[in-house]
């Protein structure tokens, strides 16, 4: 596996891949009853994505 070089070529996979990520973990917040906190960026530092997006009531 080699990194991309092409910046348009890694926002268009993270972009695809997002989904998936955002999918496992909240299967481990629902299968394993563990508190997760995920934080994504961007290889431009443009798109900051925090899981889970949504306080609950101890925030």
């Amino acid at each position: 596996m080699e990194k991309m070089e092409k910046e348009s070529n890694l926002n268009v996979t993270f972009s695809k891949r997002r989904p998936g990520l955002f999918k496992k973990v909240s299967e481990l917040y629902i299968l394993c009853g563990v508190e997760i906190a995920s934080v994504f960026f961007s290889s431009s530092q443009k798109v900051k994505l925090l899981w889970p997006s949504v306080c609950r009531d101890d925030c």
